[in-house]
């Protein structure tokens, strides 16, 4: 629900203790942000808010915004069952916008929230959710909300200390369905369950399927485990389609897991799209790509950085020879012994090879500058998915 009205829920005991809230969709205020960081707002807000519900007999009652308290308006359903109230559930609506039928849905979902908790309390199900809630709060853009979720992430979920990303992909072009998100979360959930000694959170978004891992969950040997059974359960609730893993840096503090899930995400796309490592590799693996994999327009650099006839090259079955020695050449810094070790050939041919470049592409492989140009521009065409002798796949390539 909180996705589909593009508002963030959040569902409180009959004293307005926190219990449980969704990812963030629109606007926050310092209220939730109270409620988040200490499970309640301050004491001056729960004694006016109580004050307002207990008068209203209302299904649904609206809080008006108070600017004293740096409040938002916001609605709030009264969660009751049997003549017993179980506590509250509160979507913030700022300006008043959410529609009748929106209203409608918020109701059904209350009455729904307090059968649940009339039949047991707090389910599994809603510890899910507060952890899925906790982990897309760490990727929030708002400092505040990541600072928050850092907090809590060690106090509800026993997840703190420094961490680590590790990111499974690539994934179908999003929106993905609810079911596959379903699948992969509840894959990597068990993978996190069996294969870590401690606490791991999973999570989906629409770059890939994430695990957030505590460093003390164990050494180098332990994340390996870690990754090659999440790729087995991706790639089970993906049908068979296998994935690859990025591993981002252990980090600490409240950027930690915003930071390391980007790098997760650039390292699984640099996996994928180069060919170089394999199912997987860590961030501090992968060279210069951790400069080039945020670069959002890699065709456009491409086109930017070498003459027309590089390019031409690339796409040309018949230089493809030409090409990969020259890659190859470069990846070995120049050094002509290994260079030709590295392509099972013998010096003089790779001389030759190196000599035809230079003529046919203009430029100078003895030039320290056109060297680092051409290097940038091998590691940008790889990004973009291209092999030698086949053309450049991505939107603006040629």
């Amino acid at each position: 629900m909180a996705a589909r009205i593009h508002r963030t829920v959040a569902v409180d005991d009959p004293t307005l203790r926190l219990l449980v809230h969704t990812p963030h969709h629109g606007p926050i205020d310092q209220t939730r942000m109270e409620s988040i960081l200490h499970l309640r707002a301050q004491p001056e807000v729960v004694t006016w808010v109580l004050g307002v519900l207990e008068s209203s007999s209302e299904d649904i009652v609206r809080i008006p915004a108070q600017k004293r308290w740096e409040m938002l308006s916001r609605v709030c359903v009264p969660l009751r069952h049997a003549g017993r109230l179980l506590g509250y559930l509160w979507i913030i609506d700022e300006d008043e916008s959410l529609t009748d039928a929106e209203l409608d849905e918020v109701a059904a979902a209350g009455r729904a929230a307090a059968r649940i908790m009339a039949q047991g309390g707090m389910p599994r199900d809603t510890s899910l959710v507060w952890e899925r809630s906790i982990l897309e709060d760490l990727l929030s853009d708002d400092v505040r909300v990541r600072t928050a979720a850092m907090r809590l992430a060690g106090t509800r979920s026993g997840v703190d200390g420094p961490l680590r990303v590790l990111a499974f992909g690539p994934l179908p072009e999003p929106p993905l369905s609810q079911d596959l998100k379903d699948a992969l979360y509840l894959g990597l959930d068990g993978v996190a369950a069996n294969t870590a000694h401690l606490r791991c959170l999973a999570l989906v978004t629409d770059q890939a399927a994430v695990l957030l891992v505590p460093q003390r969950t164990g050494g180098d040997g332990a994340i390996g485990a870690l990754a090659k059974a999440g790729r087995a359960a991706c790639t089970r609730a993906l049908g068979g389609t296998p994935v690859v893993t990025g591993i981002g840096e252990v980090r600490t503090g409240p950027d930690a897991v915003l930071t390391s899930y980007r790098q997760a995400v650039a390292t699984a796309h640099v996996v994928k799209t180069t060919g170089r490592y394999g199912a997987q590799a860590d961030w501090s693996e992968i060279g210069a790509y951790r400069f080039l994999a945020h670069h959002t327009e890699a065709a456009a650099a491409l086109r930017d950085l070498v003459p027309d006839r590089f390019r031409e090259m690339l796409a040309d079955p018949a230089a493809a020879e030409i090409v990969r020695t020259v890659e190859v050449y470069l990846d070995h810094a120049g050094d002509a012994l290994s260079s030709a070790s590295a392509l099972a050939i013998h010096r003089t041919s790779l001389y030759y090879r190196l000599r035809r470049f230079n003529e046919v592409c203009g430029l100078d492989l003895q030039d320290g500058d056109a060297r680092l140009t051409l290097h940038l521009a091998f590691r940008l065409a790889r990004l973009l998915g291209w092999t030698p002798g086949k053309p450049l796949s991505a939107p603006g390539g040629e």
